[in-house]
């Protein structure tokens, strides 16, 4: 067995930038308003690097340079990149009502230029009845407070592999040709380069209930979640050769339920206490799950005939994907 040396070397380079822009103030005494913008970008880089040789004169030979056989070497690299501009608008009146605005406006190195950006609003809103002067007035001073509130909001998932919108070839496809065995690439991988964001909307209503002095408290939720655009991969035929399938947005799943959250806390001299349950009902319903037929259809591989240099009655066929 000839001696071996190999040695490797990676790299990961991570930049994170995160800046925001803040202002509150009040107007008119019962006004008060907030206002947030903020800018983030990340990025991550990994490069790697490999190589060996064999037959060294000695086992104490450490450099690649002495070794006389089988020279191999290998190397990859990839690349990310996310950034978000981001804001948020608070207003408040009295303490009685309250408003927010959010968006966020997000691009991912995951999708095509064209579909790279997503923007992703939410708003929100309550009314607290026990600060109005009606309720102040009522003989139900055993309620401490009561809160009315309901919010609406999207936002998006780029979690799937890198490149999925391009066309990736492997290598070490070998084939044979006249008898001899050549190198080759090819695809393994169906790409797909209308994949964009999975967006996820939900909305909610909802009452906060506070007894005697906030010692019991209640919380009431409604609320309605809708997933669109899911991404994934659905598998394929064996006639596409095993490649493996291209991610697509294919699905819409939505989930509707209540949620009541019970609680008691309590404080006898310095010892504190508490105790706290929920109950939570949820309907889970596939709304649509099907593929998008642009993607993989059997028009999808396409016979490509190719003479060769040299080859003037044997052409060499060639698989390749073609969206």
């Amino acid at each position: 067995q000839p001696s071996v040396l190999s040695q490797s070397s990676s790299e990961q380079l991570q930049i994170s930038l995160y800046s925001t822009l803040n202002y509150s103030g009040k107007f008119l005494d019962n006004h008060a308003i907030g206002l947030l913008f903020g800018v983030s970008r990340e990025s991550l880089d990994n490069s790697g690097f490999s190589a060996s040789k064999q037959k060294f004169p000695s086992n104490d030979t450490w450099e690649l340079d002495a070794g006389l056989l089988n020279p191999s070497a290998g190397g990859n690299s990839s690349g990310y990149r996310l950034g978000s501009y981001f804001g948020r608008l608070n207003y408040n009146l009295k303490e009685k009502y309250l408003f927010e605005a959010n968006f966020r406006y997000d691009g991912s190195s995951r999708f095509a230029p064209e579909n790279r950006w997503g923007l992703f609003p939410s708003f929100s809103g309550a009314w607290r009845l026990s600060e109005e002067e009606f309720f102040k007035k009522s003989n139900l001073s055993f309620i401490s407070n009561v809160k009315v509130r309901g919010s609406w909001g999207q936002l998006g998932n780029q979690q799937i592999s890198l490149y999925q919108y391009m066309d990736l070839y492997s290598p070490g496809q070998d084939y044979i040709i006249g008898g001899n065995l050549a190198a080759g690439l090819a695809p393994t991988t169906l790409s797909n380069p209308d994949i964009t964001w999975e967006t996820t909307t939900t909305g909610d209503i909802g009452a906060d209930f506070s007894f005697f002095r906030d010692k019991i408290t209640v919380a009431a939720d409604w609320f309605k979640r809708r997933t669109e655009d899911i991404l994934v991969r659905i598998p394929l035929s064996s006639l596409y050769g095993g490649l493996t399938a291209p991610y697509q947005n294919v699905g819409i799943v939505e989930n509707e339920g209540w949620e009541v959250e019970l609680a008691y806390r309590n404080k006898i001299s310095d010892f504190s206490y508490g105790i706290s349950g929920n109950f939570t009902s949820v309907n889970n319903n596939v709304v649509y799950f099907q593929g998008d037929p642009k993607v993989t259809p059997w028009e999808h591989l396409k016979i490509r005939m190719k003479l060769l240099p040299g080859q003037n009655k044997r052409p060499a066929v060639q698989t390749s994907p073609v969206i």
